[in-house]
């Protein structure tokens, strides 16, 4: 009847246009969200390795003071800043030496007393808006009598 007409068996072998866009949309979701987990992850390793230096120069300003203050507690500064030597230059330093009143009434000539020093110590990154570390106490200065002592 109809040998004219040949009929083509179509078989499908391959995505269509629409599949393959499809599949493209959803690789490039998934590799965006991988992207900005791996950048918040170096953000906050920067974050830790500024706290760890910081820390650690922290630690350093208040040894310093503490022996500046302990040794001459007259010649040390009550307010300096500064920037710390290479290979931290990328960190500045604040101090603030406050002397704590103390009661004067009981401190004689031939035996003197010491004195307290409130300190604020401060390190932070230049330039950074946050992330700063700070310490505060107190510490003490010059002779003071033992309790034991008579």
């Amino acid at each position: 009847m109809d040998q004219g007409r040949r009929t083509v068996k179509r078989t499908r072998a391959g995505f269509t246009l629409i599949e393959i866009l499809v599949a493209l949309v959803v690789v490039s979701v998934g590799l965006t969200a991988a992207l900005s987990r791996f950048g918040a992850a170096l953000t906050a390793l920067d974050d830790t390795r500024d706290r760890l230096i910081g820390d650690r120069l922290l630690q350093e300003q208040w040894a310093a003071l503490e022996a500046e203050i302990v040794w001459s507690p007259e010649s040390a500064p009550m307010t300096a800043r500064g920037v710390f030597a290479p290979p931290d230059q990328a960190f500045e330093w604040e101090r603030l030496v406050v002397p704590v009143p103390m009661d004067e009434t009981e401190q004689t000539e031939e035996e003197p007393r010491g004195r307290l020093y409130e300190v604020d110590i401060r390190v932070r990154r230049i330039g950074a808006t946050r992330g700063s570390l700070s310490a505060r106490s107190l510490v003490a200065a010059g002779p003071f009598p033992r309790p034991d002592d008579p």
